[in-house]
């Protein structure tokens, strides 16, 4: 099957703790929803950002609610 990324891609992993509702970024804790994507509490190895969007904004939206 291949490589499904070419090499350039920059992927990062993105890991959403429900509870504490903050994600880590690249070994970081992050507390500031607007300013990163929110990724629900699954880790991605890779994101097919424009398939995934919507339900990430929407995700977003309900937890601001």
């Amino acid at each position: 099957m291949g490589n499904l990324f070419p090499n350039d891609y920059n992927l990062t992993i993105l890991i959403f703790d429900a509870e504490k509702k903050q994600f880590k970024f690249k070994d970081k804790w992050i507390e500031n929803i607007d300013s990163f994507l929110l990724i629900t509490n699954y880790v991605f190895n890779f994101l097919l950002f424009d398939e995934l969007f919507f339900v990430i904004q929407k995700k977003i939206e309900s937890l601001k609610n």
